[in-house]
Parts: structure tokens; sequence; C-alpha cells
């Protein structure tokens, strides 16, 4: 007996089987979840990358005496102000951004390729990580009992 799927065709049906082959490999259902989460890894190492940076600039402008100066001063040459400015602006911007894509992906990955379980499971760490975060409480629903402490 013979491993060849294709055993007795011509070399046209030989590559038109691989063709086959390959479009069924490209379509199925698992090969679609890891070019899904794939992509998802790398918008989150993106976004985490950047979530870095920034924390970075604001620890500069918040401990850095010269750029808390710079940025609490009202008049005289604004320069160095509007550029601390400019990248804070640019920096949120980025930042919310990155974090909107962030969550859309994981919301489609959850409604597209998540059992029930993991869904209860992923909203349970979810709010355990928004309650243990310094910030939890501004973002929890007002309804939340986190919300209420």
């Amino acid at each position: 007996m013979s491993s060849d799927p294709v055993e007795g065709a011509t070399d046209d049906e030989r590559r038109e089987h691989l063709k086959n082959a390959d479009e069924d490999i490209k379509n199925c259902a698992g090969k679609k979840f890891s070019i899904r989460v794939s992509s998802y890894g790398r918008i989150l190492r993106s976004w985490h990358g950047f979530a870095i940076q920034f924390l970075a600039l604001l620890d500069h402008c918040e401990s850095d005496d010269q750029a808390s100066s710079e940025l609490a001063r009202n008049v005289g040459d604004l320069s160095v102000q509007d550029q601390l400015i400019i990248a804070l602006d640019q920096s949120i911007l980025a930042y919310t951004s990155g974090l909107c894509a962030v969550v859309e992906q994981g919301r489609i990955i959850e409604q597209k390729y998540l059992s029930d379980d993991h869904i209860e499971e992923s909203k349970r760490r979810n709010e355990e990580i928004k309650n243990n975060h310094p910030y939890g409480l501004d973002w929890a629903p007002v309804s939340s009992p986190a919300a209420m402490r």
C-alpha cells in the first residue's frame, strides 16, 4: 500500500492537490486563530513597550525639577515647556490608541474562540487586575463594588 495520496496522478494533478491542501490549511480555523493570537501578541508587545516609555516620560516630568518647573511656567520662553507638552500629548494619544487596539483584539479573540468557561475566567482575571491596579477605581463602573470602596 502506497502512502502517496495522489498515486498515479500526473504532475499537474499533484500540483493541484498541493494547491488545494495549501488552501485548506490557509482557511483552517486553527490557522486563523493562530494568526489572530500572533497579531494580538504583536499589538500587546508594542503597546507594552510604548507604555513603559510613556511611564518613564511621566516620571521624568514629575521627578525632574527642571522638567517640572518648565511644565508649571506660564510666562517667558515656552520652547522647552511646549516640547514637553507636545511629547505628553502625543504619548497620551498613542497610549490610548494602543490600549484600544489591545482591548479590541482581546475582545475579538474572546468572542470568536473562547468557551463560556474561558470567558468567565477572563472576566474574573480582568476584574482582579482592575481592582489591584493603582488607578483601577477610576476605571471601574459606578455600579461595581470596587467603585463604591
